[in-house]
């Protein structure tokens, strides 16, 4: 689970983020997703979570 403010911080930083039905955060790693890609999605989130 992630509160409103992260998630908004998320799509504010650009990423392409949603929620399921019951709420979770929604990643979809598409075949021309990079692991530097997913890295800098991590820590884009470590970053805002502080």
């Amino acid at each position: 689970t992630v509160p409103k403010a992260e998630f908004d911080a998320l799509r504010e930083a650009g990423w392409k983020v949603s929620r399921t039905g019951a709420g979770e955060l929604r990643v979809v790693c598409m075949p021309h997703v990079t692991r530097e890609t997913l890295r800098a999605f991590v820590a884009d989130l470590d970053r805002i979570r502080r």
